[in-house]
């Protein structure tokens, strides 16, 4: 599994043995009888997370990552300013095209008493996007992982009924704010580092050199990262991971974002100089945070006490 900057958390299974409910097994099921591989693979993600229970919630982002190294990037579909108006659909069609995971989020309500996650955090439901024609007038097909209905819907209905569109993307060429932007067909750099929040805030530099499109700016991509999975031969913090999560607030420059979900990327078109980034919480206890810096172009960390590189070219 990709783990902090690599492929590198091994997970060892002892045997294939998996929980039944009359010999049917409960969670992930084959549609082929003689299909075994995907069981198996959903117990060894267990056994990282500490438990099926871990799998039973959470967020899709922090599973499709952990399979594919992936950036994730996040999008509003009812954007109260309407920034998305035209451009929703290219998106999703030109990110599907190129083979990015998609998923689409719907608000439920939960009032169970039982629940003890968040009121912010409870009310969600993923749904995976698993196909779009190029022809908008056709529908959308979109499964429900837990029920396995599917479920074909207009372009119209699909922005009515869903909150938000959460991708995957192994190729960044594929991130919303680079598609139709005539960018340097060169690769990317990539770097990792482990944020020390003394006080809660770390602040550092990022020094941008040479340009990357046609507007003669860097394209910057960060992502900050919460480690809500444990290392190999750590115990869990938490039955449920994402009760671990804390609220991390990002600074580039005069650009502020909260962000309160396991990852989440956002991209800069900056001149060559320096760049101001500030990450902080306001929470007493948090988990390992990361950071993940691409771009198309040289860009150098300024030296940190509390930035720690874990890896390069991270995907």
């Amino acid at each position: 599994f990709w783990h902090k900057g690599a492929h590198q958390q091994t997970v060892r299974l002892a045997s294939d043995v998996v929980p039944t409910d009359n010999e049917v097994p409960i969670f992930l099921r084959s549609v082929d009888s003689g299909e075994y591989w995907g069981i198996l693979l959903e117990k060894a993600y267990a056994k990282w997370v500490g438990s099926y229970e871990g799998l039973a919630k959470g967020f899709w982002t922090d599973a499709i990552q952990s399979f594919t190294g992936g950036v994730v990037e996040r999008i509003k579909i009812q954007d109260e300013d309407g920034n998305m108006d035209g451009k929703l659909f290219d998106i999703m069609l030109t990110s599907y095209t190129n083979g990015s995971s998609l998923c689409c989020i719907k608000k439920i309500e939960d009032t169970s008493e039982s629940s003890n996650v968040p009121n912010s955090r409870k009310q969600y439901h993923a749904y995976c996007l698993v196909q779009i024609d190029e022809d908008s007038t056709r529908p959308i097909h979109v499964l429900d992982p837990f029920t396995l209905q599917h479920h074909d819907l207009s372009y119209e209905q699909f922005r009515e009924q869903y909150h938000r569109l959460d991708m995957c993307h192994t190729n960044l060429d594929n991130l919303s704010a680079l598609q139709g932007r005539n960018i340097l067909q060169t690769p990317w750099k990539k770097e990792m580092f482990q944020l020390q929040l003394e006080n809660g805030c770390v602040e550092f530099n990022i020094n941008l050199t040479g340009t990357s499109d046609e507007q003669e700016r860097c394209i910057l991509v960060i992502e900050l990262i919460q480690k809500i999975k444990p290392d190999e031969g750590e115990k869990p913090r938490h039955v449920k991971p994402w009760e671990g999560l804390v609220c991390l607030v990002l600074e580039v420059n005069d650009e502020v974002f909260a962000i309160e979900v396991p990852q989440e990327s956002h991209s800069f078109f900056l001149n060559p100089d320096t760049c101001g980034i500030k990450v902080s919480t306001d929470a007493e206890e948090h988990g390992e945070i990361y950071m993940r810096v691409c771009s198309k172009t040289g860009f150098k960390v300024e030296q940190n006490e509390r930035l720690i590189k874990v890896a390069t070219d991270c995907t």
